[in-house]
């Protein structure tokens, strides 16, 4: 991939530290252009060797040099229960029922998102096993190095790459040009990834909720009984 962008700027047979460059513009395009552009179906992870502790409440990322964003969160009481998913709330929803420093304590229901963290409701009481699926920025790249971007999205990385490096060497017009083609096939790879993720059937039918203020929570979890329990 260095190789085919020095031919594209047209800088090939250059210096150690040009080479070096263009790696840092290579991994610039990959993590801050395609990789902030889009969620990809191969940043998908899953961990499950998170765990909550007893009174906290606040737990950070996991891999936070690489974490991006958060696509669901589950727990489960212990090795012989089923995980359930935790319901997504706003910080300022959950500060507002549980308070700064709830001393409840339970089986966590619910999360938000707080900054690089995350916070569990009601506060943890014991140890529990997290599940959580995420997105996950790949690791920079070395010269031996691969991942799905290099391997998938050549071209999408070296028009991207190519652009970026232009605008380095002070050559706007060019890099205007490489900057639309490589917006170009960015739009054509994002639309096979989401296909990639889309379900094989779609279906649609009306919320049940529909023209009615809520939360957006399903009538089945917890935190909806809790509620309507408080008023029943």
């Amino acid at each position: 991939m260095r190789a085919a962008v020095q031919r594209n700027l047209g800088r090939v047979g250059v210096t150690t530290t040009e080479d070096s460059d263009v790696d840092r513009i290579i991994n610039q395009t990959i993590r801050e252009d395609i990789c902030a552009d889009h969620n990809w179906s191969a940043m998908e992870t899953t961990t499950t060797s998170e765990t909550t502790s007893d009174g906290v409440g606040t737990k950070t990322w996991p891999s936070p040099s690489t974490f991006k964003d958060c696509e669901w969160i589950q727990v489960r009481k212990d090795s012989s229960s089923n995980y359930r998913f935790l319901d997504e709330l706003s910080e300022r929803a959950i500060l507002d029922q549980f308070g700064e420093l709830s001393t409840e304590e339970g089986l966590p229901y619910c999360w938000a998102r707080s900054g690089t963290s995350y916070l569990l409701r009601p506060i943890p009481d014991a140890t529990y096993t997290l599940r959580i699926k995420y997105w996950a920025y790949p690791a920079d790249l070395t010269s031996s190095d691969s991942n799905f971007i290099t391997l998938y999205w050549t071209k999408l990385l070296e028009y991207g790459a190519t652009a970026r490096g232009l605008l380095y060497y002070g050559e706007n017009e060019a890099a205007a040009q490489w900057m639309a083609m490589y917006r170009d096939e960015l739009g054509k790879a994002i639309s096979v990834d989401r296909k990639i993720q889309a379900p094989a059937t779609l279906t649609l039918k009306p919320s049940m909720v529909a023209g009615r203020p809520t939360p957006g929570i399903a009538s089945g979890s917890a935190w909806y009984r809790r509620i309507r329990g408080s008023y029943s």
